[in-house]
């Protein structure tokens, strides 16, 4: 039986997901899911694999509403953009660690 966010297999992925996401902040590079990769706003990139080399792509592809498949406006404001219909759940609370 499956458990959590299972709706993940139906968002849109513009970019090769089996590879590492990281988005920047502040200058400094973070690895993150590929859900929070699609939906950032700001400077993204992608590592794949192949033939035995790392391959770093600079991604400049579409940013998304978090969890949707909705397009959004890019803005530059290296955060992860919540539909205004359907903003963050609040047991969700940014927790002190995070940085976005």
């Amino acid at each position: 039986m499956k458990r959590g966010f299972t709706g993940a297999s139906t968002l849109k992925c513009d970019f090769d997901d089996t590879g590492v996401c990281e988005v920047q902040i502040k200058g400094v590079w973070y690895r993150t899911t590929h859900r929070d990769f699609r939906s950032f706003d700001g400077n993204r990139r992608y590592t794949i694999i192949k033939i035995g080399q790392r391959i770093t792509i600079d991604y400049d592809g579409p940013v998304y509403f978090h969890s949707t498949n909705q397009k959004t406006e890019k803005l530059g404001t290296e955060k992860i953009i919540y539909c205004p219909d359907n903003p963050r759940p609040s047991d969700q609370v940014k927790r002190e660690h995070e940085r976005f």
